[in-house]
C-alpha cells in the first residue's frame, strides 16, 4: 500500500503542475492574440 501511493504521489503532483503551465500558455497566448489584433 505504502509503496503504491509513493508511486502515486508525484504523478499527482505532476499532473497538477502540468496543468497549471498549460493554464498559464492560454493566458500567454490569448495575450499574444489581443496584442496582435490591437
Amino acid at each position: 500500500m505504502r509503496g503504491g501511493i509513493q508511486i502515486c504521489y508525484p504523478h499527482v503532483i505532476l499532473s497538477k503542475f502540468s496543468h497549471i503551465v498549460s493554464f498559464r500558455m492560454n493566458i500567454i497566448i490569448e495575450l499574444f492574440v489581443c496584442m496582435s489584433f490591437l
